[in-house]
């Protein structure tokens, strides 16, 4: 006997965990394979993580929860070269449940050599984490046309900054001129990853 846990698909047991370790889903509004989550602005999204990082995806690879093997994740290691939260440390790894069975032949996206920048949840008391909001917490950076690195989530970045500019106002906190102008006008698409950064950082001023 391993002393490993194991359950049925549909067991209460599996449920509870599935449950317990992925308390940042809502019951509707943006679809990811299998999974719904609630829109959120960017504010609440940087409030959420426990770790902010940027960097570069080293490896990434599915396999069974070490506790729970019915329970299949992607395993994700981090070159990290920048930490706008949290201590990371200069390399990263966590744990995501595999959502849906089309993820394990892309690994969730989360592909070898990207560069990425993530806003992660705390890991549960079963090791599992994410990107906060799923794919909304997830960035995938390239450099545009005119060479600017340029950020942009799952969701073409539709809802960072809705109720933005009010949710800091609401918390005493003031935004630069150029980010009061960019948050009123944007909607959707690529962001550069300059700005991107500066309003993670001004979303935490004061914290």
């Amino acid at each position: 006997m391993t002393g490993r846990r194991t359950f049925s698909c549909f067991s209460p047991a599996l449920l509870f965990v599935f449950v317990a370790s992925l308390l940042c889903l809502a019951p509707r509004v943006s679809a990811q394979r299998g999974a719904i989550t609630i829109q959120q602005n960017l504010a609440t999204l940087v409030d959420e993580a426990a770790v902010i990082i940027r960097g570069r995806i080293i490896a990434s690879r599915v396999e069974p929860h070490p506790e729970f093997q019915n329970l299949q994740t992607i395993v994700i290691t981090v070159a990290v070269d920048h930490a706008l939260k949290g201590s990371p440390g200069q390399v990263y790894t966590f744990r995501q449940f595999l959502w849906d069975v089309r993820d394990k032949y892309d690994v969730a996206s989360h592909k070898k050599a990207q560069n990425v920048l993530l806003l992660l949840n705390k890991p549960s008391q079963y090791g599992l984490s994410m990107p906060v909001g799923l794919g909304q917490g997830r960035f995938l950076i390239y450099r545009q046309a005119d060479g600017d690195l340029a950020a942009v989530n799952a969701f073409a970045n539709v809802g960072l900054f809705q109720n933005f500019e009010q949710e800091m106002r609401r918390r005493g906190k003031a935004l630069p001129p150029h980010l009061v102008s960019q948050a009123r006008q944007f909607r959707s698409g690529p962001l550069k990853l300059a700005d991107l950064e500066d309003f993670i950082r001004a979303a935490q001023a004061g914290n």
